[in-house]
């Protein structure tokens, strides 16, 4: 094990260190002296069976952590159950029996008693002694900025000492939400170092349809899923049906029995707005009541809910039924909730930059009232955010401060905790935002600024300043009043070349410091930064470089994107997940080509448009009749359907952009758009095409594509394989919006290949 190792006369654990705990009395006794003189004055002898039998991992190795600790620090071993020596002790009790806090929030709580007797943690499970014993380290200078070894910052001391008297550690926001999935092995590790551990877990994940999965269901029972347009359809359930209900009572069950350190049933919808139009479901609905352009089904996922956790309640008093507000249930119920209801809440429908509010940016704002509005009606709420900004592929994300600070605000408010929604790990270039979260969800009332810099000195040593400069200018980007919402796309515009070229000097200095070189680990760090540096200035260099008008130079701006991603994955194990990153990045540097070079790639842009046509009922995939074209007019079905020539402006056919004399923008419509493939011989070729939002693609009458849900949009993501006759072929596409999503775009790309994958020049 490699050790950050600066050097401290005294280490104390201080007031503050231990998460400002109260003092039991106005008097402050002599401290308490740990290791002074090549000695060690206290023994370790914390005996966890006292607890829940015999220890567990998660106790195990924080006692071999403390011991290793203890070591690094001190250079000797730390002596278990030594007569002549003050014990460390654990015993199993409330942390603050005058404060009790509500819904097991203390259960990783813990009350460190320091007398020239005794050292006494008291918690009322081993996990508050955990997190008290992980706290000592902290107050001794320990720190895991990321995990392994390359994360850890131990420092080394002649003399150790306690502060006598009682604190009290509070475990801060809720760690059941804490998840490690996709993060890798030492991942857990990490979250029990930073005291984000957990013994048991909630949630409240989109979970109907794992539940009642179609595939089992739907052929023996369509009447357990949504009826749209007429007919039975596997998008969400139909909740009013009572088999539904009692199926999904049973399905808790098997849950709990399976998951036994589960605390919580998942109860949130398929992640879609496709939800059943029978009568009993629309009567659950307030009428007229829309939740980001879509009817609000608040009332009716909420009334689900209930029904399961009341049920439930019987066999299983202890457990929680999750949702989240979130889409078209962002909106608070109107009927009372079941006080074992436990609300997701998230910023799906606010700025993912500005955490707390911005006066220039409205979502930012929005999102703290509605967050009260929530507040009125369900006592157990949990934040869900998105840290880093959701799908950006790894790339530095400048939110770190600003989710800091949104952290204290909810935590102020009574928030239970945070559900982070990750994505992949990205070491390099998203340490900072994991580490800075960690410590406020565990210690909320830390200063963001203080702890960025403390963060930088322990982390980066001598160059520690230049680093802090470093994450101070990126974090800069947060005060642009630009409202930044999911997608890789337009997140080059929260920064400027001027912030870009600040950023890079002050992290050029760090690496041109001299002292870096008898400094083997931080030298490692900091080229770990210099790598997610250079990563982002390739990704922002491409798209400022687009208006100038030279295609291979911006093919070559990204192949230099993925040269960036590949370095950063041969350094690091965990560095970026390259494959989520190149996925990510290409996205934005095929709509940046599109937009800047349709024709040099021969995107399709000149179409015959039919429509639009409404769709406030949400049924344009099912009841939109095939667009056919015979003697040079069209038809749908029996009926003449007038077309009007369009030619887009760039690859993406915008149809917002098409009938803005339509007044469609942030309504529900569908429309059809129509071109001819003219070919001399017939051939097998491929259409390649991408849209948001469903559509539907017929070749000469046939229906060759259709995807019936939204999905992150891409030129040339969906591949379909086709045969083209000689001569004509009429292509027909038809995108339907079913709700008031304006930042994703109504419309589609396409272009067509041959099998040898040179494309067709379009006609």
């Amino acid at each position: 094990m490699t050790h950050q190792r600066p050097r401290f006369r005294r280490l104390l654990l201080t007031v503050a260190s231990l998460l400002l705990g109260s003092l039991a009395s106005p008097a402050a006794p002599a401290d308490l002296t740990v290791f002074a003189g090549g000695r060690a004055g206290i023994s370790l002898d914390v005996d966890f069976e006292a607890f829940d039998g015999k220890p567990g991992e998660l106790e195990e190795k924080t006692l071999a952590d403390f011991r290793r600790c203890f070591r690094a620090i001190t250079g000797h071993d730390l002596p278990t159950a030594a007569a002549g020596l003050v014990p460390l002790r654990a015993r199993r009790g409330p942390a603050d029996p005058d404060a009790p806090r509500p819904f097991g929030l203390d259960a990783g709580d813990c009350a460190i008693d320091v007398s020239a007797d005794a050292i006494v943690l008291t918690a009322p499970r081993t996990l508050g002694i955990v997190n008290g014993l992980y706290a000592i380290l902290d107050g001794w200078g320990c720190r895991w900025v990321l995990p392994g070894d390359l994360g850890e910052v131990i420092p080394t001391a002649d003399t150790l000492a306690l502060a006598a008297g009682r604190r009290v550690i509070r475990s801060g926001l809720d760690s059941r939400v804490d998840s490690d999935w996709r993060q890798g092995d030492d991942y857990p590790d990490w979250l029990r170092r930073n005291r984000r551990a957990r013994q048991t877990w909630i949630t409240a994940q989109h979970y109907w349809l794992h539940a009642i999965p179609p595939a089992t269901y739907f052929e023996e029972h369509p009447e357990y899923f949504a009826l749209i347009g007429g007919r039975r359809v596997p998008s969400q359930l139909c909740t009013s049906n009572p088999e539904v209900r009692e199926l999904m009572v049973r399905k808790a069950r098997e849950f709990f029995a399976s998951h036994p350190t589960a605390d919580s049933f998942p109860m949130d919808p398929a992640d879609n707005f496709d939800h059943c139009q029978c009568e009993a479901c629309v009567r659950l609905d307030t009428p007229g009541e829309l939740c980001g352009g879509y009817p609000c089904v608040s009332n009716r996922v909420a009334a689900f809910a209930n029904d399961v956790a009341e049920r439930l309640a019987a066999d299983y008093p202890d457990k929680l039924v999750g949702f989240y507000a979130y889409a078209n249930k962002k909106n608070p119920p109107t009927l009372p909730l079941n006080d074992r209801v436990v609300i997701g809440y998230t910023r799906d429908s606010s700025s993912l930059l500005h955490l707390i509010p911005h006066d220039a940016v409205s979502s930012s704002v929005a999102y703290w009232h509605d967050l009260e509005r929530w507040q009125a009606v369900c006592p157990r709420i949990y934040a869900y955010e998105y840290d880093p900004i959701s799908w950006i592929g790894g790339l530095p994300c400048p939110i770190y401060l600003e989710r800091a600070k949104a952290l204290q605000r909810q935590a102020a408010m009574g928030l239970m905790g945070a559900i982070d929604d990750m994505g992949p790990r990205a070491d390099a270039t998203l340490f900072v935002n994991r580490y800075l979260a960690a410590r406020f969800e565990a210690s909320p009332q830390l200063d963001p600024e203080g702890e960025l810099a403390a963060m930088c000195n322990a982390f980066f040593g001598p160059v520690g300043d230049h680093l802090n400069h470093y994450y101070l200018t990126l974090a800069a980007s947060t005060d642009t009043p630009i409202d930044i919402r999911f997608g890789i796309a337009g997140y080059e515009r929260i920064f400027t070349p001027e912030q870009i070229a600040t950023a890079r000097a002050h992290l050029q200095r760090a690496l041109d410091d001299p002292r870096l070189a008898a400094l083997p680990l931080i030298r490692r760090r900091v080229h770990m930064v210099d790598l997610a540096q250079t990563y982002l200035e390739r990704f922002l260099t491409f798209n400022w470089n687009l208006d100038k008008p030279d295609y291979d130079r911006s093919q070559q701006d990204a192949r230099r994107i993925d040269e960036a991603i590949d370095a950063l994955a041969a350094a690091g194990p965990h560095y970026i997940d390259a494959q989520d990153a190149k996925r990510r990045t290409t996205t934005s540097v095929m709509k940046g080509l599109a937009r800047h070079f349709p024709d040099t790639m021969r995107f399709f842009r000149s179409w015959d448009l039919v429509g639009p046509f409404d769709n406030q009922q949400r049924d344009g995939m099912v009841v939109a009749a095939p667009l056919t074209r015979t003697d040079g007019a069209y038809r749908l079905a029996d009926a003449p359907a007038a077309a009007t020539a369009y030619t887009s402006p760039e690859g993406f056919v915008d149809f917002d952009l098409a009938f803005a004399d339509r007044d469609t923008a942030g309504r529900p419509f569908y429309a059809y758009a129509a071109t001819t493939v003219t070919v001399p011989e017939a051939r097998s070729a491929q259409l390649r095409t991408s849209s948001f939002h469903p559509y539907k693609l017929w070749l000469n009458g046939t229906l060759v594509y259709q995807r019936v849900h939204m999905d992150a949009d891409c030129p040339d993501k969906v591949k379909t394989p086709i045969h083209l006759t000689a001569g004509d072929n009429q292509l027909v596409v038809m995108v339907a919006r079913n709700g008031a999503n304006t930042t994703a775009h109504w419309g589609f790309w396409l272009r067509v290949a041959n099998a040898d994958g040179s494309l067709l020049e379009p006609h």
